[in-house]
């Protein structure tokens, strides 16, 4: 990364960040954990991660299983670590992906609004003229909303075809292909050339290379979080017994926006494993139940394939299921998009759940994280299960705690910039009143 010279004259300059406050010589640091940062940048410390620059071939899925049985990218890199594409690439179209298990990183750049750009060139039908291109950039009218490239420019013309580069801000489901057919010159070929500043030419169909340092950063400082891509929603992590959902349902009566129980869907999404009769460690049976479910959350009910499973989902059983059907990487990748949709149709939202600051909303600019001491967050849970012992569920929650925090694919912690109220000795309508000033919504 740096000599020991560079590191320490960057640490002299107050260009490095440990946990958002500047670090200092000497300092240490506990890398499966602490955020690093350099210049705003962070740096990917934590032991285990791992990034694939793939050039993904006709024909080949970008998902890490196919219920048909077609060879996915996660079949053409190393299967020591289990990543996920880093975003879509359909099945007609070759050039350019990522794998990785870095939660944080797959964020910054599949998320439309940190803009990391996607370079395509595509060989079209005709010739586009300069109104073409001009639709290209203002954009046209799609099924699913307005869409427009940053750039597009005519490279070259043969043979009643033309090649275009386009640069686009987000990846929509075949929107290359969507906006050329829209002007009337249809994508007959199509590849994907780079991803934010990263290329490589020298890649061939099929084969992969991990990505250094420099062009991880890269990828990371591209990712534009400023205020004006900051999705108005209020982010609220936490682990078990906290008061996440009753807090989070009465902010969101206070302030007069959508609640979204995120905990919900993957319960649900846990009960589809369930009645499906998949065990929960078998991640391929996992992922295609997961992938085919129909999982919604409206007005506070939770829906599995249009039934209504609100009470069905805080059963014993999905309990002892959900932590290893969450950690699977796809079904968060999927609940992850499930979750951002929800929101984007629903407007100021209030999102509960445990990685909502950190990888789902991570440009929110109204974070908290709720805490409690462990034996107040048993009582809490006991008036839910008023059968059950104290003691087996402090010991439940100790065990989620520890999977939780643990796992590599988003693991539960407060997000940098969260504020973090203990809720221990506080009452409902005290920790309302915290989280209201935390976030800037007080009246």
């Amino acid at each position: 990364m740096a000599s020991r010279r560079v590191a320490e004259d960057l640490i002299r300059q107050e260009r490095v960040t440990v946990d958002g406050t500047l670090a200092h010589l000497g300092q240490k640091v506990d890398i499966e954990t602490a955020v690093i940062e350099v210049d705003g940048v962070p740096l990917p410390l934590r032991p285990g991660l791992v990034y694939y620059l793939l050039y993904k071939p006709l024909g080949v899925v970008s998902t890490a299983s196919d219920p048909q049985g077609r060879q996915a990218v996660v079949d053409l890199v190393p299967t020591e670590t289990r990543v996920v594409p880093v975003g879509r690439l359909d099945i007609d179209s070759e050039g350019l992906i990522i794998l990785s298990n870095d939660g944080d990183f797959i964020n910054r750049v599949t998320h439309p609004s940190y803009g990391v750009t996607k370079t395509y060139l595509a060989r079209v039908s005709g010739s586009p003229g300069s109104r073409a291109i001009a639709r290209l950039l203002d954009g046209v009218e799609l099924e699913d909303g307005h869409a427009a490239a940053l750039s597009a420019k005519l490279i070259d013309t043969s043979g009643g075809e033309a090649l275009v580069e386009v640069v686009m801000g987000e990846g929509r489901n075949r929107e290359v292909r969507r906006l050329m057919a829209a002007i009337g010159h249809p994508v007959v070929a199509l590849v994907r050339t780079a991803i934010g500043s990263v290329r490589d030419q020298r890649l061939e169909p099929g084969s992969w290379r991990e990505l250094n340092l420099t062009e991880v950063r890269s990828l990371y400082g591209s990712a534009d979080d400023g205020d004006e891509h900051a999705i108005d929603v209020v982010a609220i992590d936490g682990p078990g017994g906290v008061g996440k959902t009753t807090i989070s349902g009465a902010l969101a009566a206070a302030t007069g926006r959508a609640h979204l129980d995120t905990g919900a869907m993957y319960r649900a999404a846990t009960m589809a494993v369930l009645e499906a009769g998949i065990d929960p460690a078998d991640d391929v049976g996992v992922i295609s139940v997961v992938t085919a479910a129909d999982i919604s959350y409206e007005s506070g009910r939770t829906f599995l394939d249009g039934r209504d499973v609100t009470a069905p989902i805080r059963s014993l059983e999905v309990d002892a299921a959900v932590s290893a059907v969450s950690a699977i990487p796809q079904v968060r990748s999927r609940l992850v998009e499930l979750q951002r949709s929800w929101v984007e149709r629903h407007g100021p939202s209030v999102a509960e759940g445990r990685d909502m600051g950190t990888v789902v909303f991570a440009n929110s600019k109204r974070k908290v994280f709720l805490t409690a001491d462990p034996s107040v967050r048993a009582a809490r849970r006991s008036g839910d299960a008023p059968d059950r012992p104290v003691d087996d569920i402090a010991g439940d929650l100790k065990r989620r705690d520890k999977f939780d925090s643990s796992r590599a694919n988003s693991p539960l912690r407060p997000a940098q910039d969260a504020a973090v109220i203990d809720t221990t000795d506080l009452s409902e309508d005290e920790v309302l009143a915290a989280v209201l000033q935390a976030v800037g919504l007080e009246s």
